[in-house]
């Protein structure tokens, strides 16, 4: 899927869940000042949800720069160019300090990071003292899955597989076992098998 088709889905078929992933996320984390990444953004939904939600200045990270050029525009068509920013990195290599932001949130993208355990450090690192990450995937409920399921399954041939591939029951094993490889001392796992799956520490 190329990045136009990639928003358009988005856009007409995903929204839902991101609204709500970042209500779930601002309940977590009780952090609404300050900075935030959104890392792997694609055309930077949630991370848009998160600053219309919040007084957050987020930066929007993605490797890909049709991606950057599409939440650019995301950015100025909400008018929230004064909070919302973007930078074109890879997970595994942040051009960000240390210490330096309170949440960082990522939706969909680690299952695409090439590096996951140097991504997790990544993002551990750059963390402030009492930063929270919310790193994962999800659509918010049952009810939200099941309509964008309902699309999907017609739209991709395959893609309720993948979902299960991603988030299904064998995942969390998975996931414990490269985060075992980080530097994270701690952190949570919530797991609602084909419906969300998310990992979540602080600093």
């Amino acid at each position: 899927m190329d990045a136009k088709e990639f928003d358009k889905t988005a856009r007409e078929i995903y929204a839902p869940a991101y609204s709500e992933n970042a209500k779930q996320i601002l309940a977590y984390a009780g952090i609404t000042k300050g900075s935030c990444i959104d890392l792997g953004c694609g055309p930077g939904y949630l991370g848009l949800a998160l600053a219309q939600m919040s007084e957050l200045n987020i930066c929007l990270i993605d490797k890909d720069p049709e991606m950057l050029e599409i939440a650019q525009q995301n950015i100025c068509d909400r008018g929230l160019e004064s909070r919302v920013s973007k930078l074109l990195a890879d997970s595994s290599n942040l051009p960000v300090e240390d210490n330096s932001v309170q949440l960082v949130v990522s939706r969909g993208s680690m299952f695409y990071w090439d590096e996951p355990v140097k991504a997790f450090n990544e993002i551990y690192r750059i963390l402030a003292p009492g930063g929270k990450a919310f790193i994962g995937a999800g659509f918010g409920n049952f009810r939200i899955k099941q309509q964008i399921n309902e699309i999907m399954a017609r739209k991709e041939p395959g893609w309720s597989e993948a979902v299960l591939r991603r988030i299904g029951p064998g995942a969390p094993e998975k996931w414990r076992k490269i985060l075992l490889q980080t530097d994270i001392p701690d952190y949570d796992l919530d797991h609602l098998p084909a419906v969300e799956m998310w990992i979540k520490f602080s600093k």
